[in-house]
C-alpha cells in the first residue's frame, strides 16, 4: 500500500519506528495523523495503543531481521524511539540505516540530570560503579533497572544480593529471568511504571529500602518522582548515567522528528 503524504510534491514515504516507549508511541500516532505509513516494532508489546493504520510487530530485532525488515517494506528512513539505555538496538540501527542509505533519526527523550552535591543521589557511568557506591550501604536495595542486567547485578553484588529487591515489568520473560537469578517471589514487584512518588514511598517503607539503583530514564521514566521519594524517606538514589548517543540525527520531541522528516522528504 502507498500513503501519501499530503505534500504538494507528492513524496511518498515509509517510516520505520522502532519502539517500546511512550515517546514511540506518540511519535507513531503524529506521523499517521501526518499522512506517513508508518512500520512500528517492538521488543514486548507493552506498548499497545499504537494506531490502527500502523503496521505493528514484535519481537527482537537482529542483523538478519532487520535486513528482512528493509527488505520487503520501502522503508524510507528509521525512527529510533527505543528507552535511552537499548543501546544493541541503537547501534544495530545506526548500522543498518548506514548500509542501506537511508536516515536514521534517534528521538532520544529529554534527560532529568539530579544535581551535584545533592546528598540522595550518586551519579555513576556504570553498573559496577554502582555496585561499588551501593557495598557500604548497609540495608534494602531497590534495583529498578529491569533485568537486562539482572545476573550482572547479582554477580556483582555477591552476598549483598540478600537485601535486593526487584521492580520489573509483569512480563513472562522478566519473570523467567528473576527465577534463574532464584528471586523468592517475595522480593519481585512486577508492574507497568512510570510510578508517582507515593508509590516510591511505599516501596522504600514496605522493603526497608535504604538504597535505590536507578538509570537516568528522564521524565517520562519517573525519573523526578524518584528523586523525590528518596529525598524524603532518606535514602540513597544510585544513578546510572546515560550512554553516549551513535545517531547523527537527534530530537527530543516527537514534533521535532516530524519536521526533520517533512524536510527530508520534501528534497
Amino acid at each position: 500500500m502507498e500513503w501519501q503524504n499530503g505534500k504538494s510534491t507528492g513524496v511518498w514515504t515509509v517510516i520505520l519506528v522502532l519502539g517500546g516507549t511512550s515517546e514511540s508511541r506518540d511519535a507513531a500516532k503524529l506521523f499517521v495523523e501526518n499522512g506517513y505509513q508508518v512500520i512500528y516494532t517492538s521488543t514486548t508489546g507493552i506498548i499497545s495503543d499504537i494506531p490502527a493504520a500502523a503496521i505493528h510487530t514484535v519481537g527482537e530485532l537482529d542483523e538478519t531481521s532487520f535486513r528482512e525488515l528493509l527488505k520487503h517494506h520501502p522503508i524510507n528512513c528509521i525512527v529510533d524511539a527505543t528507552h535511552p539505555f537499548a543501546t544493541a538496538i541503537k547501534s544495530l540501527a545506526v548500522r543498518t540505516a548506514d548500509t542501506a542509505g537511508i536516515p536514521c533519526i534517534r528521538l532520544e527523550r529529554e534527560g532529568d540530570k539530579p544535581q551535584y552535591g545533592d546528598p540522595s543521589v550518586i551519579v555513576v557511568d556504570s553498573l559496577q560503579h554502582a555496585v561499588e557506591s551501593i557495598t557500604f550501604i548497609p540495608g534494602g536495595i531497590l534495583s529498578t533497572v529491569g533485568t537486562r542486567m539482572l545476573s550482572q547485578l547479582c554477580e556483582a553484588l555477591g552476598e549483598r544480593r540478600r537485601d535486593l529487591v526487584v521492580r520489573v515489568l509483569p512480563l513472562i520473560a522478566s519473570l523467567t529471568e528473576c527465577e534463574k537469578c532464584k528471586f523468592h517471589a517475595s522480593r519481585i514487584i512486577a508492574m507497568h511504571g512510570p510510578f508517582d512518588k507515593a508509590f516510591n514511598l511505599w516501596c522504600i517503607e514496605r522493603f526497608k529500602i535504604t538504597t535505590m539503583l536507578t538509570k537516568e530514564s528522564g521524565e517520562r521514566g519517573g525519573f523526578k518522582e524518584k528523586i523525590e521519594a528518596c529525598r524524603e524517606a532518606g535514602c540513597t538514589l544510585v544513578v546510572i548515567g546515560r550512554p553516549n548517543i551513535d545517531a547523527e540525527i537527534v530530537c527530543r520531541t516527537p514534533e521535532q522528528c516530524l519536521k526533520i522528516i517533512e524536510s527530508m522528504s520534501c528534497d
